[in-house]
C-alpha cells in the first residue's frame, strides 16, 4: 500500500491497523530506554517490528519518540549533565539513530517480505 493509497482508506473510513508503542514494548521484554537500544539492541527492535507486522499493522512506526536534539536539550541540563549519565555525545548522534530507527522498521517490512507497510516517523 501506498501513502496514496492510505489517505484513500482513511477518507473512505476505512480500518487500518498502526503498530504499538515501541518503547513501551522494549520495557515489557524486560530492557532499559537506554538509547532507545537501537545500536545495542538492534535485533530488539526489529523483532518488535515483526511482531506488529505479524499482527496485522499496516503501518509500523519508527522508534524515535523524543529522540531529537531539541528533546535532549529539554531533557538533560548540559553536556557535562549527558557525560555523568553515561550519554557522551548523544546530541551529536541524534540524526545517527533517527536514520538506524528507519533503516530497522525498513529491514523488517523487507525481512517478511511486506514492502506494502507504510512507516512512519
Amino acid at each position: 500500500m501506498g501513502y496514496n493509497e492510505l489517505k484513500s482508506k482513511i477518507d473512505a473510513q476505512q480500518v487500518t491497523f498502526l503498530d504499538g508503542g515501541i518503547g513501551t514494548e522494549i520495557l515489557r521484554r524486560g530492557y532499559t530506554w537506554a538509547s532507545h537500544q537501537l545500536k545495542s539492541e538492534p535485533e530488539l527492535n526489529l523483532e518488535i517490528h515483526q511482531d506488529y507486522i505479524d499482527a496485522g499493522a499496516d503501518v509500523i512506526t519508527t522508534n524515535t519518540f523524543q529522540l531529537s536534539k531539541r528533546s535532549f536539550r529539554n531533557h538533560f541540563a548540559n553536556n557535562e549533565h549527558l557525560e555523568a549519565l553515561g550519554a557522551k555525545g548523544l546530541l551529536d548522534r541524534a540524526s545517527e539513530l533517527i536514520h538506524e530507527s528507519v533503516s530497522l522498521a525498513d529491514k523488517a517490512r523487507r525481512s517478511m517480505d511486506h514492502n506494502d507497510i507504510l512507516i512512519a516517523a
